[in-house]
């Protein structure tokens, strides 16, 4: 079954512990994200969005609708792909949408369109972009809001590493190509705690090289 879009109060429940005013997304020294540094830059990241959109796409269309995301979502991040364009229709006609995938000579992107039913009538997308180079996330968001038409949207965005102690994790919450608001999920010892939250509006962007 495919995730529920989250309610948009979920984004109060966020800033529920102590705030603190911290940059978004610490830059890249020495091969890790440093807290405190240059704002907007981190190291290889995965995005994750969920969220409803303002209009119903047209299944027809449902291969230049992708062509034409994916043509400016790899232009705007500087993007390469692996292979051809993969777009495919739901089998199940309890949940009619479609599927589109770019493989990417640096990992990949993808999203999958869920059409209105009459249990859900509201439209809905699941998109994710995993790379191993860096992106403006601010642009792909406006991009999904230009070609995706997304409305209200929830997010997950993680800084990767293989050392455990130099990852990040951000939850994100807005409105179309807009970040509402921003909570970095802090380590505590062996738990994971919601703690830091960015003040709405800030601007955020990922920037350091990959590979």
């Amino acid at each position: 079954m495919e995730p529920e879009v989250p309610d948009r109060s979920a984004a109060g429940r966020l800033g529920s512990n102590a705030c603190h005013d911290e940059r978004l997304f610490p830059s890249k020294s020495q091969g890790s994200p440093s807290p405190g540094s240059d704002p907007g830059t981190s190291c290889d990241a995965i995005l994750v969005v969920d969220g409803r959109l303002t209009r119903t796409l047209e299944l027809t269309d449902s291969v230049a609708l992708a062509r034409a995301y994916f043509a400016e979502l790899l232009q705007a991040t500087s993007m390469k792909p692996l292979a051809p364009l993969s777009v495919s229709s739901a089998m199940d006609p309890a949940l009619p949408g479609f599927s589109a995938i770019q493989e990417l000579t640096t990992s990949h992107a993808s999203f999958h369109y869920f059409a209105p039913t009459t249990s859900r009538p509201a439209p809905r997308v699941h998109l994710d972009l995993f790379s191993c180079r860096a992106f403006a996330l601010e642009s792909v968001l406006q991009i999904a809001a230009r070609h995706l038409h997304l409305a209200e949207w929830a997010a997950t965005y993680v800084v990767r590493s293989t050392a455990v102690l130099d990852r990040q994790t951000w939850e994100l919450e807005g409105e179309g190509g807009l970040v509402r608001q921003s909570c970095r999920l802090l380590r505590s010892g062996s738990a994971r705690s919601r703690s830091v939250m960015t003040a709405p509006g800030e601007r955020l962007r990922s920037g350091a090289s990959g590979y």
